[in-house]
């Protein structure tokens, strides 16, 4: 089986609030993963692009959004990958 290499971008939902929203959307990649790997089909590169919500009803109770649990979520929930993040740049794939 010839083995390819492929680069992708995501764009999931922004103005998310609940985190766990995400859960869902981390384990549907994963399986879409998973059945790219079992073609002989491996990420690279993924760009998982979205935002983080603000929350204009209660801006003084929730001012800055929890970017440590927004990666969070996807380091738990996709398992097909070795993902390294660093804040302000790309996921990176082993």
């Amino acid at each position: 089986m010839i083995k390819k290499r492929l680069k992708s971008n995501l764009r999931l939902w922004y103005e998310i609030l609940n985190l766990t929203d995400y859960v869902p959307l981390c384990e549907k990649i994963d399986e879409i993963i998973a059945k790219l790997n079992s073609l002989g089909v491996y990420i690279s590169y993924l760009n998982l692009g979205g935002g983080l919500g603000v929350d204009y009803d209660n801006p003084n109770e929730n001012p800055i959004p929890d970017f440590e649990g927004f990666f969070d979520v996807y380091l738990n929930n996709i398992k097909s990958l070795n993902i390294r993040t660093t804040m302000g740049k790309p996921v990176k794939i082993f």
